[in-house]
């Protein structure tokens, strides 16, 4: 999931919308056309570190951050929500920094489950892309552990966990990587990013509500798998936005009726 977003690179600017959605977290499978005699690389191979090296700029800056993973509560515009978050933050801190430079980010877990960071859209190494038992094991409750890496393509990205429903919760930041020679000869930057939001509304959360629409059955794709229907036909975020009725729809973690001004 660590591939360079080269379709927005042709067709936005740096300065885009993120758009995050119920279905924003998707696990995607890869399997292989045929048997092969090849050796797999695995997250841990010489062949990563090499290509990482390969990757840095001579005399690089390394832009460092610490992060905190950790139950919040957090405002929605005048609605109080019990959920997780970066930092206590809805959005989490935004990370910035050039093309070419280094990201060196500790994460702090203080969840009650393990967690990761996955830098969503990144081109980067793979032992670091966060994806648990994958790339990397799970960081435990109460333990840390540092992402290292070169940023190689400037763009608007962003970063959230890869365990179970944990970016349904507040767990998710704006990763902006600038071009070196940017004049910023602009007068507001604004970044935007959509949510649709349920956890701690009335008791909700993204985990309890995936297993009722387990329960339930839900509608894939206009497959009626359970009889579910209930679609919010005037989403802001679509005609199409799943199965799931959502209570609020945030913008930069606020609701229509208290923005937050750019």
């Amino acid at each position: 999931m660590g591939g360079q977003d080269s379709e927005g690179a042709l067709a936005l600017p740096r300065r885009r919308f993120l758009q995050l959605g119920a279905g924003a977290l998707t696990s995607a499978v890869l399997s292989s056309c045929g048997r092969s005699s090849a050796t797999p690389i695995g997250p841990g191979a010489p062949q990563v570190g090499a290509a990482e090296r390969a990757r840095r700029v001579s005399g690089a800056t390394v832009v460092e951050k610490r992060l905190t993973a950790a139950p919040a509560t957090v405002d929605l515009g005048g609605v109080q929500v019990q959920t997780w978050a970066f930092d206590g933050q809805l959005p989490g801190p935004e990370i910035r920094l050039a093309r070419d430079e280094v990201l060196r980010a500790e994460l702090r877990n203080d969840l009650p489950q393990p967690t990761t960071i996955h830098w969503h859209g990144i081109a980067l190494r793979n032992d670091m892309d966060g994806v648990p038992d994958l790339t990397q094991s799970p960081i435990a409750q109460q333990n840390s552990f540092s992402y290292e890496f070169a940023v190689p393509d400037s763009d608007t990205y962003f970063f959230h966990p890869h365990v179970r429903m944990q970016l349904d919760r507040g767990l998710y930041a704006p990763l902006i990587v600038t071009e070196p020679d940017d004049a910023g000869d602009y007068d507001v930057e604004a970044v935007i990013i959509l949510d649709d939001w349920l956890d701690g509304v009335s008791g909700a959360d993204p985990d309890q509500r995936l297993e009722q629409l387990r329960a339930e059955g839900m509608n894939m794709g206009g497959m009626d798998m359970g009889g579910m229907g209930g679609r919010n036909s005037q989403a802001p975020l679509g005609p199409d936005t799943g199965d799931v009725d959502f209570p609020y729809y945030l913008i930069n973690g606020r609701i229509g009726a208290a923005p937050v001004s750019v």
